[in-house]
């Protein structure tokens, strides 16, 4: 019978594997963990890897997406018409980054910004795209909100002055390069002092929601109406020769005079002075108009009207003494405010 002789003993330094496996594991969890969407996609537009987010969101699992092509899961629409182009420019090296709508099965839209980076080999050559899908839907809502109250109106919903005063820039400068014309109408009513000492401020707000609403009705898609504040409201419209201006102004005075607010059961009269402002192109050698100048003879127009009794409209009339006389107190007070 052989007898052991002696013991041969060998020892091994695993630190380092220990370290990687470890390393490996904390991947794999975070992969695992994350909410994100990430996947490999290789050069030949098949998936090599993805993980649990991912998988899930599609209701599949990892093992489904390998080897399957792009094209089968987004559909040949968005493959061919998006994906293909951003996917060539990563393999091309670049990194890429976008933001698209996806509208699920049950029509609810989430907003998604995609990620993509060249995935190397260890000789550097690029074998594949790394694809991390975030869902931001949350923060682009609330990106889309801060947005329209930025330029809404916080009472009555309409355009606030800001946003008035943008459109009616681009206004001046579309009429003044495709020769068109445009016209602002600024609405400012009649005795609004009186409805809100005797019905309160509530009932002065209930009363500016009711004329937004009045206008509204009376709006085409092609106006913007706004309350610049106060009782003091503008429609902005493109392609209103003076004659149509006119007839609009018409239309609102009388709607106006024709509405019936009554609050705690007292009805109270409402009536509006409206000033019109015709936006053309200027003539040879003169210089463009400005927004401050348009809002200036809407105004101008506004306190006429008001001053010869209200509850009509007044075409500004840049040679009218009276309007003169009007718009050099506008401009004496906007010096003082300065």
């Amino acid at each position: 019978a052989r007898e052991v002789a002696c013991v041969i003993c060998a020892a091994r330094d695993v630190t380092q594997f220990q370290h990687l496996n470890e390393r490996l594991s904390m991947h794999e969890e975070i992969l695992r963990q994350t909410t994100d969407r990430i996947s490999v996609i290789g050069t030949d537009f098949r998936y090599k890897m993805t993980n649990a987010a991912n998988a899930a969101f599609s209701g599949k699992s990892p093992e489904d997406f390998i080897g399957l092509h792009v094209r089968d899961h987004i559909g040949p629409d968005r493959f061919d018409r998006r994906a293909r182009a951003h996917f060539e420019n990563c393999f091309a090296g670049q990194s890429v980054e976008y933001e698209h709508e996806l509208v699920l099965p049950s029509g609810v839209t989430r907003h998604i910004r995609v990620r993509m980076d060249p995935y190397r080999d260890d000789g550097g050559a690029v074998t594949g795209a790394l694809v991390v899908l975030r869902d931001i839907t949350e923060a682009a809502l609330m990106a889309q909100t801060l947005r329209r109250q930025a330029r809404e109106d916080a009472l009555t919903g309409l355009a606030n002055r800001h946003a008035l005063q943008d459109e009616l820039q681009r206004v001046i400068e579309d009429t003044a390069s495709r020769r068109g014309m445009a016209v602002l109408l600024t609405i400012d009513l009649d005795g609004f002092k009186v409805v809100n000492d005797l019905a309160g401020h509530s009932g002065g707000d209930a009363l500016l929601k009711q004329i937004a609403g009045f206008l509204r009705s009376v709006a085409t898609p092609d106006m913007l109406c706004a309350r610049l504040g106060g009782d003091e409201f503008a429609v902005l419209c493109r392609g209103l020769r003076e004659a149509a201006a006119w007839d609009l102004g018409c239309r609102i005075t009388a709607g106006l005079s024709g509405m019936r607010f009554v609050w705690q059961g007292l009805p109270h009269a409402i009536t509006a002075s409206v000033g019109i402002a015709m936006i053309t192109p200027p003539r040879p050698g003169e210089p463009e108009l400005s927004v401050f100048q348009i809002l200036n003879e809407a105004d101008t127009a506004c306190l006429h009207a008001k001053s010869i009794g209200g509850a009509r409209p007044v075409i500004y009339r840049p040679d009218a003494d009276e309007m003169v006389a009007h718009r050099l107190d506008i401009g004496n007070l906007q010096i003082v405010r300065a």
